[in-house]
């Protein structure tokens, strides 16, 4: 696994609430990027939106266009 990769997983793992995670969309977004595509990055973060429904609050909930 490449550095970036390792990085976020840290990042992850550590989160202590559904809006740590969820702020790290943007870092996930980078790290599918560099291995597929922007599409394949949008595609998996769009997918994980209604796993946060209820967590936060619908206005910090938006889709990757």
């Amino acid at each position: 696994t490449n550095l970036p990769a390792q990085r976020l997983r840290l990042k992850i793992e550590n989160a202590k609430t559904p809006r740590e995670l969820w702020m790290l969309r943007n870092d996930i977004y980078q790290v599918i990027s560099q291995q597929h595509d922007q599409g394949t990055a949008a595609d998996r973060i769009n997918g994980l939106v209604r796993v946060f429904e209820g967590w936060l609050d619908p206005k910090q909930i938006n889709h990757i266009k």
